[in-house]
């Protein structure tokens, strides 16, 4: 039961991770897509 626990420990951190990266990358894309207009 213990290294299933820990398993999926791991996987959740993995997977929060993998989404913050996510959603740092996303909201970068966006605010490059919005440089142009703004400097216009």
């Amino acid at each position: 039961m213990r290294p299933f626990f820990t398993l999926l420990i791991a996987a959740a951190g993995i997977y929060l991770a993998l989404a913050v990266l996510l959603y740092l990358f996303q909201n970068r894309m966006v605010f490059l897509a919005n440089m142009p207009g703004r400097a216009l």
